[in-house]
This record gives structure tokens, sequence and C-alpha cells, in this order.
């Protein structure tokens, strides 16, 4: 302080000097309170952002699963039915076949919980099925360890000889109705099995004359 200012302080009576000290006060009152509000603002811009932030990332994160969903072949857990009808030269074949896999409704299962059977001749579809092609009759038959394709069935395979001596083939029918995906059908929804009937018939085709054996001989005359 200069000796200008001093004599000015001086010359103030003692009243103004309280006035200009209460002055003082309270301006570095309204100060810290500016500077408290201004640190409040930023607290309060802060904590927006950040939930405004977390808002973004949580409908970014539904939005992704929604999108990338994984689409199920069924939208909830199913029990179809698929009655099976194996003939073999005119000879009816029961299915059999597969490990043990525990029981199921207090009845052995065999195959898999997807696709299974309780020696019963009949196709179990049950689960949740992700994709279509899981439930394909050719798994159910690869589960079982049975031998299926569209030239085969169990012991027999195009071209080998029915007890007649004429050479078999395969086919195959649903609901009465020919068939030629064998491997790659996949059952439709039905829970009376009596309702999805397929049929895997090794037979002769007709008219086939029975193979020869042995060997013949021309006589001239």
């Amino acid at each position: 302080m200069d000796e200008a200012e001093k004599g000015i302080l001086n010359a103030l009576s003692s009243h103004e000097k309280r006035e200009i000290q209460r002055k003082t006060r309270e301006e570095s009152h309204e100060k810290k309170e500016e500077e408290q509000e201004k640190k409040e603002q930023k607290k309060q811009y802060f904590w927006i952002i950040v939930t405004l932030l977390g808002l973004i990332a949580f409908a970014v994160i539904v939005g992704w699963f929604l999108t990338h969903k994984k689409e199920m072949y069924t939208d909830r857990e199913i029990h179809w039915h698929v009655l099976l009808d194996v003939s073999i030269c005119g000879e009816k074949r029961d299915i059999r076949g597969g490990e043990t896999q525990g029981n199921m409704g207090g009845t052995a299962m065999y195959g898999n919980r997807l696709l299974h059977h309780h020696n019963d001749n009949t196709i179990h579809v049950e689960g949740q099925v992700i994709k279509k092609e899981d439930i394909a009759i050719g798994k159910f038959f690869d589960g079982i360890n049975v031998p299926f394709d569209k030239d085969r069935i169990m012991d027999k395979k195009n071209g080998d000889l029915c007890p007649d001596g004429r050479p078999g083939v395969l086919k195959m029918y649903v609901n009465d109705q020919p068939r030629t995906d064998f491997r790659d059908y996949v059952p439709f929804a039905v829970e009376d099995a009596r309702k999805q009937v397929i049929k895997l018939v090794f037979e002769p085709e007709a008219g086939e004359e029975p193979e020869e054996t042995g060997n013949t001989t021309n006589s001239s005359s």
C-alpha cells in the first residue's frame, strides 16, 4: 500500500472502514458461492453426460442383440412324432439300435434327446430346434447307428437280391406319397405319429425278372 492509499484509508471514518470490510467479505462470500455453483454445475453436467452415454451404450447393446439374435427353427420346445414303417423284401423290420441315453418318461431312450426312439418304431422330435436340418431323418438314423441313405437301409443296398432272386431298390413314401429326399426329409409339426408315416420299402421293381443262377445250354436239332 503506497502513501496515497494510506492517506485515504486514514481519512476514512471507522464506520466507513467497517462498511468497506463488510462489502469485501460479502464479495468474497459471493465469489466463493459462485465458484461452488460452478463446481456443482460441472458435476451435474458430468453425471448427465455419463447417464446419456450409459443410455446410448445400453441402446446399442440391446439393438445389437436384437439384430444378431440367433434365428431358431422353432420358437419353443416341441414334441413331434414320426411313425416308421420299414419293409425289406416284404418282411417288416423294427427300428432298433443306438446306445441307451437314459430314461424319458420312465421309458428307455435311444439316440439323443432331440431325435430318439423308445423301441416303438417312432421318431420322437423333442426339444427346441435351432436349425431345420438338425431334425432331418438322416440325423436320426446316424444317431442310432442304423445305415440309411437314398440307396440303402439297414443291411440292404440297391441291387442286393431279395429271397426270390430279384434285385431290390429302396423307395420312400410319406403318407403314401413318394419322396426322393430320403436323409434330408424334415418332419413336419404333428404330435400324432399316425398322421406322419414314413415308409421305407426295399423291394424289386415291378416286372423285374429274377437273376438266373447257373448256365443254360442251347441244344440244336
